[in-house]
């Protein structure tokens, strides 16, 4: 075998291996966003004692970012934005804020934007 094949074939495994390395990090992320929206949505459960028919939860693959949710309460229709930390086990997971009432929005354009105030 030549030098140039041994070559291709060396940089052919070492492709192969980050490819597998990133679709592993990449279903162990989509493993944990799932893992979070399931303890919010229990929690949040738990806490109105009914199931939210209209929970967003809005978790990225960071750990460190803020997991963000809004739903409407069952009872009185008030809208609720949540904030909630999220990095490492379950047993850290935390709410940080909660801001109820404001406007109504439509379901799925529940505002996250961040605003400044003066």
């Amino acid at each position: 075998m030549n030098q140039s094949t041994q070559l291709v074939i060396g940089l052919t495994g070492a492709a192969i291996t980050a490819l597998v390395a990133f679709a592993v990090y990449q279903w162990q992320q989509r493993a944990r966003v799932r893992r979070v929206e399931a303890w919010v949505g229990g929690y949040l459960t738990d806490r109105y004692g009914a199931p939210l028919g209209d929970l967003t939860v809005h978790c990225s693959d960071d750990p460190l970012w803020p997991v963000l949710a809004a739903f409407a309460d069952p009872r009185t229709g008030v809208r609720h934005r949540l904030q909630f930390a999220c990095a490492g086990r379950p047993s850290t997971f935390a709410l940080v804020s909660e801001t109820a009432g404001g406007e109504q929005c439509p379901p799925g354009l529940e505002p996250f934007e961040h605003t400044s105030r003066s």
